[in-house]
């Protein structure tokens, strides 16, 4: 297949799942809206858990089963193009949250479409009106879904790991393929470009819908709604089915080869060096994109929205192009120098996690009560004991989330694959990279075991400084 068929096939999936999952976000998004205070977290919790299972796990799981449908590509294709679809939904709906409210709001919407007649009976003033109605209409659902279907488009067009081990065409997987099998950096630079100048025009026109919106101050807050029982059983129905997909499959076909083949760990010593490495690579990398995200959140004026879109875009066109292009840069002076050392990877990693790590902020920041903050910072004031309970609100309030996007981040920093595997210095390649290497070779009781191991060891160490961070501080504040 050649890369223009490649990149057609991809496009046209991309806009399908695009389509399909943008209509259920929308609808997650309402019943999410309609939540407490209490409720939202953790049906956030729910809802967002596809969005952080490995794609190392969903290609590993399904690769035998993807190979036993050669002779059925298609359906082949329909179950990646579920696969991705459930995986990019929660991303959507978070866009929506974070997103501004529209320029015509929806309760004027309704109200215009109350008032006009059918379409036979308009004259004059009428018509000019009916055409105004379609424009307001059309404004406000181009500013509230055009944000997160461009995010979901591009998820989606970008996806590679998962197309690589199930075998799908898609033109990542027909560049990354041949970039491994020797195809040069010039060459492959050139069919790069055609993907990206498609993702840069995605971006500019919702970048241009939404600036042109700013200047109208008609906007207002969405009302509160009432949680129908079908809303709740559209979240459980969702995150049951995408858990069971993405994770619970897969899982089992893990574990299934963990239980047979876990003595192969003592006899891979390199495996614990490996993922020591992996874990290096997450905490700096992870902990830059958090740390520049915070900065840029608090930038104002037209100068700082320039700098903050910069930063933004190397990230938001992909793990592959941006690879591939800071990969050809340190291959030319004056950054040859730099190219066997974790530099460029850390640099490459901490742009491709900026857009993720702002959207956490952005989400967190809904999600906070800045207010019952400020009141639980007021009590550190009193004796030994107020202060102590003080400690203990601004844990729950406030701290918990910022610490947990900063994990979050790194977790996400610990499954990227692409990136390392174009960009990691002689002698330090991570443990995921290394896995994702012998998967190809198909599912082994071993690699099963080794897999575990990597993932779980991530989640361990999250688990592990979540409870000492949390009596650290608290300890610090109640002083």
């Amino acid at each position: 297949m050649s890369f223009t068929a490649a990149m057609i096939g991809s496009l046209l999936r991309s806009l399908a799942i695009t389509v399909v999952g943008l209509g259920i976000a929308v609808r997650l998004t309402r019943s999410l809206r309609s939540l407490s205070s209490r409720e939202a977290t953790w049906w956030w919790g729910l809802t967002l858990l596809p969005v952080f299972v490995p794609g190392l796990l969903i290609g590993y799981g399904y690769r035998n089963f993807a190979l036993s449908l050669v002779h059925h590509p298609v359906w082949n294709e329909f179950l990646y193009a579920v696969l991705v679809m459930l995986q990019i939904t929660p991303v959507g709906v978070l866009v929506l949250i974070c997103s501004p409210a529209p320029p015509v709001s929806a309760s004027a919407v309704h109200v215009r479409r109350l008032a006009m007649r059918p379409p036979s009976l308009l004259e004059g003033e009428e018509q000019r009106a009916s055409l105004l109605f379609v424009g307001d209409l059309f404004r406000h659902h181009a500013f509230a879904l055009l944000p997160a279907g461009a995010v979901m488009f591009l998820l989606a067009f970008q996806e590679s790991e998962v197309a690589t081990l199930m075998q799908v065409s898609t033109w990542t997987e027909w560049l990354f393929t041949r970039y491994a099998g020797g195809l040069t950096m010039a060459a492959a630079l050139n069919v790069l470009v055609y993907p990206v100048l498609l993702q840069l025009t995605v971006m500019a026109i919702a970048l241009w819908v939404v600036s042109s919106e700013q200047s109208i101050e008609r906007r207002e807050t969405p009302p509160a709604q009432v949680f129908h029982v079908k809303q709740r059983w559209l979240l459980i129905g969702f995150v049951l089915f995408a858990v069971v997909l993405l994770a619970g499959l897969p899982g089992l076909v893990v574990m299934r080869g963990t239980l047979n083949g876990f003595s192969v760990l003592s006899a891979h010593p390199m495996l614990m060096q490996e993922i020591g490495i992996a874990l290096l690579f997450a905490v700096t990398a992870g902990g830059c994109a958090w740390l520049l995200s915070g900065w840029l959140i608090f930038r104002k004026g037209r100068a700082g929205r320039m700098l903050a879109v910069a930063l933004l875009l190397p990230g938001l066109l992909g793990a592959l192009a941006l690879g591939m292009g800071v990969a050809g840069m340190v291959q030319r002076p004056p950054l040859v120098s730099v190219r066997d050392t974790p530099l460029p990877l850390l640099i490459a990693e901490t742009l491709f996690l900026l857009p993720r790590a702002m959207l956490l902020r952005l989400l967190i920041g809904r999600l906070t009560n800045s207010s019952a903050v400020h009141a639980a910072r007021l009590l550190s004031s009193g004796d030994r004991t107020h202060r102590e309970q003080s400690a203990r609100l601004i844990w729950r309030l406030d701290t918990v989330g910022r610490w947990g996007g900063l994990l979050l981040v790194s977790y996400w920093a610990y499954i990227e694959l692409t990136l390392p595997s174009l960009l990691a210095p002689p002698g330090m390649t991570p443990a995921p990279v290394v896995l994702y290497n012998l998967m190809h070779y198909g599912q082994i009781s071993g690699l099963s075991a080794m897999l575990f191991a990597s993932l779980a060891t991530p989640v361990v160490v999250m688990i592990v400084m979540w409870g000492v961070s949390r009596v650290v501080m608290t300890r610090l504040r109640s002083i």
